[in-house]
């Protein structure tokens, strides 16, 4: 008789597992990463948190904006050190979720002098000096396709819709993940620091990640083009080109077709940039790396990679390996 996963029981799952597919169960395995990785990556971090501050400039006509909470405040100095250290030409904006408290943004100002930090209670009070925003804003986490205990996320991912445009003072905007590093010059993006004529870029994971079909696309969002791959870990925009009644609208839309995925604020930043003529970063310069397996294979070609955007956090220890090459360096040109 063929033995199916509902009626295997525990010891036939067990035999599966270890003996079939020769692999671990996912709770060991988790565990294991934990206890061989995640401490060794947040030491590293630490490291870079504890190398000389580099300031920003406050008075750039670019904002780096950044949403985090407490749990990665390290990560968050971490990958602002890495890009301020080959560009500190840019002003510096951090948007807290709940878990932030006042002593967390002295913490981020310290280590990033000059940065503004916007705190979650003081975020949603501005917010209400724009009636029509605040209402969508409300209705931004509900929109989320996502299954219960994600509370958190919701809610901070929400911040990434509106928050940039709402608190930026510059007209060029840049949106960084906590979990990412630059490892080189990232010449794209100092070319479009530079530049007036591109009004956005964004990166991409190496496959497309697209779940809408192009007629599904088209019916809500005609004047788009579609974006099969896109990465909310890195992108920028100019504000008049990508403005925030343009985010309005493509939330209002969103919010007017439920049939539409979402599944995080990526999915929402990608239909909008659909209406720009935005440049796509090559992926082999600012790879996503999603699975032991493509760290492996970054790893063996580090020195075309400027820049890499972390989802498994400490598991195989790619992270580690790189923060503590990013403390090495900055530690260095402070010596």
């Amino acid at each position: 008789m063929m033995v199916t996963q509902g009626s295997e029981g525990v010891i036939g799952k067990a035999f599966r597992v270890f003996f079939v597919e020769r692999r671990l169960p996912y709770s060991w395995s988790r565990k294991l990463q934990d206890s061989l990785y995640k401490g060794p990556l947040d030491a590293a971090l630490k490291g870079i948190v504890n190398t000389p501050p580099i300031p920003c400039d406050t008075g750039a006509n670019t904002e780096l904006h950044m949403v985090t909470c407490v749990r990665d405040l390290n990560m968050a100095v971490a990958a602002c050190r890495s890009l301020l250290r080959f560009e500190p030409g840019i002003a510096v904006v951090f948007h807290g979720d709940e878990s932030l408290q006042v002593e967390h943004a002295e913490f981020l100002k310290a280590a990033v002098p000059g940065a503004r930090v916007h705190l979650y209670h003081e975020a949603n009070n501005a917010a209400q000096d724009f009636p029509e925003i605040a209402v969508l804003r409300q209705q931004i986490p509900s929109r989320f396709s996502l299954g219960e205990g994600y509370e958190s996320h919701r809610k901070a991912w929400a911040l990434k819709v509106f928050d940039f445009h709402l608190f930026a003072r510059a007209e060029k905007v840049v949106v960084l993940d906590s979990d990412t590093l630059f490892l080189q010059r990232p010449d794209e993006l100092i070319e479009w620091l530079n530049s007036e004529g591109i009004p956005g870029f964004y990166s991409v994971p190496l496959l497309p990640n697209l779940r809408v079909p192009d007629g599904d696309w088209r019916s809500v969002f005609p004047a788009a083009r579609p974006i099969k791959r896109f990465n909310g870990g890195f992108y920028g925009f100019h504000r008049h080109a990508l403005s925030i009644d343009l985010m309005r609208e493509t939330m209002q839309r969103l919010l007017d077709n439920p049939a539409i995925p979402v599944l995080g604020d990526e999915c929402i930043w990608r239909f909008a940039f659909g209406h720009v003529d935005a440049g796509e970063l090559p992926y082999e310069s600012y790879p996503l790396t999603t699975h032991p397996d493509r760290s492996r294979k970054l790893a063996e070609n580090l020195q075309s990679i400027k820049y890499v955007h972390f989802i498994l956090k400490h598991r195989g220890g790619f992270y580690r390996l790189l923060a503590e090459q990013v403390k090495r360096e900055l530690t260095q040109g402070h010596g």
